[in-house]
């Protein structure tokens, strides 16, 4: 098979994996190599590969779980702790994670500076290295009210993210603490809890008043991208905040947002 061809394929089950929540069974994932022969570290590569863009890979029992769980989870009172079906994913998704590449400590500068010199293979080592951390985060958020498979997806997208654009300097601590605090935000926003909305409230707040020192400081309006380096968040939780205040006012002048 050309490297063309065999690129097209993968790109094919990213676009199919994002249409399902960022998750295909083992089935999907080897369909388009059927009759291809693949040997075991080329379907390694594979499966490192989806992973470090964010796909979840599960057998077909453990998405028909998963997709009960949803339904179940959405009416049930959260509890705290993983249901034994979810605790079998969570086994499974550690032990799928024990087959990835990882890097000593000592190793994480060397990888860094290889990475901001653009070496790909370096920035895929940084992330295949820490997606055990993340499931092991995802755990500590499991049996709140939020699929499991959600919290890892959320933050493999969070480690992405931070490996893009760290320089590497006191990564671990800041990717351990912004992955629990973007889990901790999806699970408020499942639930539609007061800590949540209050913290959008305070970001909203924030958000305006940096806004208007920059504007008076730079003479411009600041764009998405300096509002979110001012207040250490991500682009897209501006927009998010921007978005429910932009809502709220259409609501107060309409009548429909109550007294």
């Amino acid at each position: 098979m050309e490297q063309k061809e065999f690129l097209e394929k993968v790109h094919g089950l990213l676009a199919m994996a994002d249409e399902q929540g960022g998750m295909i069974t083992e089935a999907v994932m080897e369909e388009p190599f059927a009759g291809e022969n693949l040997d075991a570290d080329q379907i390694l590569s594979l499966r490192s590969y989806l992973k470090a863009n964010g796909v979840t890979i599960v057998s077909e029992d453990e998405e028909a779980a998963a997709s009960k769980k949803v339904v179940k989870m959405t009416s049930a009172r959260s509890t705290g702790k993983m249901e034994n079906q979810e605790k079998k994913i969570f086994k499974s998704y550690l032990a799928e994670m024990e087959l990835l590449e990882t890097y000593a400590p000592e190793e994480e500068g060397e990888l860094f500076a290889r990475k901001l010199a653009g070496d790909k293979k370096a920035r895929q080592r940084l992330v295949e290295g820490n997606l055990k951390r993340v499931v092991e985060l995802a755990g500590n958020f499991a049996g709140r009210g939020v699929p499991l498979s959600d919290l890892v997806q959320e933050g493999n997208m969070e480690l992405l993210l931070m490996v893009d654009e760290h320089s590497g300097a006191g990564f671990q601590e800041q990717l351990e603490s912004r992955i629990s605090a973007a889990m901790q935000m999806l699970v408020e926003e499942h639930s539609g809890s007061d800590s949540f909305k209050n913290r959008m409230a305070d970001l909203a707040n924030k958000l305006m008043d940096a806004s208007e020192e920059y504007a008076a400081d730079m003479g411009e309006q600041p764009t998405i991208e300096d509002l979110a380096k001012i207040l250490h968040i991500r682009p897209d939780e501006v927009e998010t905040v921007m978005k429910m205040s932009m809502n709220a006012m259409t609501m107060d002048e309409t009548g429909f947002g109550g007294e």
